[in-house]
């Protein structure tokens, strides 16, 4: 095993040498990273010499077996994973169904137009179908993957509501594929918090996390920026209709994250003063806000760790 390791170690090595920029700033470092990260933690207790070259080697590169790893870096699925066929389609403007594992619900969430607009479910996320809508100057609909409760509908094993300061760790991961002809869009978290541990998730502070947009920005203004998770985020804060929202950009779009820390967010939202601790986490939700256009935009996977029982 350790001479297999040692033959990984020499390839990453080489790697780092002909990298223009620093490892961890490298366009590619995705490619290499985790998997160092991963060699580091199995080599950190052994004793024996090859095992200690190898940790050296890795500390020159600047890795240690506590080096997190990005969350826009991580294992497949990706975006460009194939889509599985068949699952159930949903066209009703607030229709939602169950994935089939039942661990999540999506939602067809066409709140803004009056065009039709289906979505079909599978156990991994859900594609956006028969959507073709005008642009009216604002968000057509959100179709979306959740769980947790939204509108009185909850997941199966959901633990949410529950308060932000009985929360640990909450941690998601999600790739998104984005068609070329799409216009004007976002695909966003959305995260309600209610101050009366409502399951209807919307009588409180609304938390976005946008991975990627095009012509279009959040609720509010720019106010700030915040690294989190790795990533850089500018943070936009306002209010739609009395309700708070605090939204995280990505400084530079993306089309996956993997073990996003949710729970980070929550203590910078409320380092903020725009989240209070006691109020409860109704729900995590993960979609696209089209303002026009919006057959084909995916998940082609979803998961939340830390809200179920």
């Amino acid at each position: 095993m350790l001479a297999t390791a040692a033959v990984l170690v020499a390839v990453l090595v080489e790697m780092a040498v002909f990298l223009p920029t620093p490892a961890f700033a490298a366009p590619d470092r995705c490619g290499w990273l985790p998997a160092a990260i991963r060699l580091a933690r199995s080599v950190e207790s052994t004793a024996d010499p090859q095992a200690a070259g190898i940790r050296e080697q890795l500390r020159a590169l600047g890795v240690a077996p506590d080096t997190p790893v990005p969350a826009d870096c991580g294992p497949r699925p990706r975006p460009d994973a194939a889509l599985p066929e068949g699952g159930t389609v949903v066209c009703g403007k607030t229709e939602s169904a169950p994935t089939p594992s039942g661990d999540y619900e999506v939602q067809n969430n066409v709140w803004g137009s009056d065009e039709p607009q289906c979505v079909r479910i599978f156990d991994t996320g859900f594609e956006v179908l028969d959507a073709d809508h005008d642009d009216n100057g604002g968000v057509a609909a959100y179709p979306s993957i959740w769980s947790g409760c939204w509108h009185g509908t909850c997941t199966d094993r959901t633990a949410l509501p529950k308060p932000v300061a009985e929360l640990g760790e909450v941690t998601s991961s999600w790739a998104v594929r984005i068609p070329d002809d799409q216009v004007r869009w976002n695909a966003a978290y959305d995260l309600w918090f209610s101050p009366t541990a409502s399951t209807t998730g919307e009588d409180g502070t609304e938390l976005m996390i946008w991975l990627d947009h095009e012509d279009v920005a959040p609720i509010g203004e720019p106010t700030a920026t915040a690294t989190i998770g790795g990533i850089d985020w500018a943070v936009w804060t306002g209010s739609n209709g009395g309700v708070q929202v605090i939204s995280y950009v990505a400084v530079d779009g993306l089309r996956r994250v993997v073990d996003l820390p949710l729970h980070d967010f929550m203590a910078d939202a409320i380092a903020r003063d725009a989240l209070e601790p006691d109020w409860s986490l109704a729900c995590v939700q993960a979609g696209f806000e089209p303002w026009s256009k919006g057959a084909g935009l995916a998940t082609t996977a979803f998961e939340v760790t830390g809200v179920t029982l």
